[in-house]
């Protein structure tokens, strides 16, 4: 895959959680849940909709992603399943990611803003990525 390109969306929370269909060049849709408010608030099919919460230096948000074939079906993601998913930060030196096979958590490290892509690894393989990450913004504390 190519190096990441960085967005910014900002779509209403309400449109966010509208699943936009099967649109663009990407095999696999990813909607982003955030753990804390059980809200859908961003939406990958090749672009991305919607846009991460952002985080003050030192807290954390976490998030689920669901993944779904071009034909509807909701992978099972989980450290102990077929499929797992993980996220990688452009600027590390701004937040950490950690990934728990079934959903990630993004801290802030230093306030600034830097993109996360999510990653779908197939038994370990790295099966599919989102071309372009999204951005999230880290607050001063």
């Amino acid at each position: 895959m190519g190096p990441l390109q960085r967005t910014r969306r900002t779509v209403s929370a309400g449109l966010a959680t509208l699943t936009s269909g099967r649109f663009g060049t990407s095999p696999y849709e990813l909607h982003v849940v955030d753990r804390q408010t059980d809200d859908a608030i961003a939406n990958y099919h090749g672009h991305w909709h919607g846009s991460l919460p952002s985080i003050p230096v030192g807290e954390s948000v976490t998030l689920e992603p669901v993944v779904e074939t071009a034909d509807g079906t909701e992978l099972s993601l989980g450290a102990d399943e077929r499929y797992r998913v993980e996220v990688a930060v452009v600027d590390e030196s701004i937040a950490d990611g950690e990934s728990h096979g079934d959903h990630v958590t993004v801290t802030g490290a230093s306030p600034g803003e830097t993109a996360v892509a999510f990653r779908l690894l197939s038994e370990g393989d790295l099966e599919w990525e989102t071309s372009e990450a999204i951005d999230i913004d880290v607050l001063p504390e």
